[in-house]
């Protein structure tokens, strides 16, 4: 009996020697994250759900690309959008959840020393992503609220530290093709749609869409003394055609139709 005593006691003694401080496996570390473009990629995996075109089967157009025409007078819903009737309140506000997903993808963008492969196809494709994510979260923001603040750091939960000013809409369309040029030069050519990543034509596609909401906007949408922007001398002109910015699917031409030309510019007629 006293030689069993001794066994049990011996095992938890070395039990109790066991080192417990080590990194949890399978989990991503906060110290030292994204030291392998596998990790990279499984990162990134998590905003192919809301930073791709998509177009679900709901009746009506449903939440992806025709049921985004809700949100002009391309199509009516089923119910009236509160935000175009102009019934939105502060009351009713929501937070902004795209600066959820701008936070983690500036986490990402922020560690990449960690990683010791790179240089390699699969870190540029990597990096591409992360800089194309960011460029399509804040367009949406752009699209929705128009200048927003531009953040490219995660902030501390600190109130005074997220307390940012506008930006110039000019300056956030900039920051916006700025990122879509760096995912261009990073992002892998692709002929078919077989990895199910983004590649280097999605990123020229959303490029193009961006210049050209934005400079839409420019054109038709600068409001007299407007501070984001200078406004153009006025023309005298007689219309009988109205003059507003082109629908967000009608701007994504490239994008959704893959036309080889742009649609036609809006005309006037002179009385």
């Amino acid at each position: 009996m006293k030689k069993y005593i001794i066994c049990l006691a011996l095992g938890m003694a070395l039990t109790s020697c066991y080192d417990l401080d080590r990194e949890p496996e399978g989990v991503l570390s906060s110290s030292s994250p994204f030291t392998t473009t596998g990790e990279m990629s499984s990162y990134l995996d998590q905003f192919y759900q809301s930073a791709v075109r998509t177009q679900d089967l709901q009746a009506g157009g449903g939440s992806g690309i025709a049921g985004g025409d809700c949100n002009s007078d391309n199509m009516a819903s089923p119910s009236v959008n509160q935000r175009i009737a102009g019934r939105s309140s502060v009351s009713s506000a929501s937070s902004l959840g795209n600066y959820s997903y701008i936070r983690r993808v500036n986490f990402f963008l922020q560690n990449l020393d960690n990683c010791t492969q790179k240089g390699t196809a699969d870190y540029n494709q990597a990096v591409g992503e992360g800089y194309y994510f960011r460029a399509w979260y804040y367009y949406s923001l752009l699209i929705n609220y128009g200048p927003v603040a531009w953040v490219e750091t995660p902030l501390d939960p600190d109130m005074e530290q997220m307390k940012l000013p506008r930006e110039n809409r000019t300056v956030i369309a900039d920051h916006i093709l700025a990122d879509l040029d760096m995912a261009i030069s990073l992002l892998g050519e692709r002929n078919n749609s077989s990895s199910m990543r983004v590649h280097r034509d999605v990123a020229r596609a959303l490029k193009s869409e961006v210049a050209l909401f934005e400079g839409t906007w420019e054109k038709y949408h600068k409001a007299k003394n407007d501070p984001s922007s200078t406004p153009p001398s006025p023309t005298p002109r007689s219309t009988t055609t109205s003059l507003r910015p082109l629908p967000l699917q009608s701007r994504s031409w490239i994008a959704v139709c893959g036309a080889s030309t742009p649609p036609a510019t809006p005309t006037t007629t002179t009385a």
